[in-house]
């Protein structure tokens, strides 16, 4: 799935829960530039986990996207976040 910055912040970290309570998160490396688009892909342990899958942004000023659920079993999926 791909990951696009529509902020003008870079993302610093993406963070993913099952049900919106426990966290989990991405290594993304150094981050996704504002305006850049990122291909991220599930780790092999997850492959018994839910489609829908709560997802936010956290920003390099400190601020976090508010949780959005989205479906990864949609085939090429781009997630945005502003």
């Amino acid at each position: 799935f791909g990951v696009h910055n529509n902020s003008g912040s870079k993302i610093v970290k993406i963070l993913v829960s099952q049900d919106g309570k426990s966290w989990g998160f991405f290594d993304i490396g150094k981050g996704i530039a504002a305006g850049a688009t990122e291909s991220l892909v599930w780790d092999a342990s997850t492959a018994g986990e839910d489609c829908e899958q709560y997802f936010k942004a956290v920003f390099a000023d400190g601020s976090e996207s508010d949780p959005t659920v989205f479906d990864f079993c949609e085939k090429g999926l781009i997630l945005e976040f502003f």
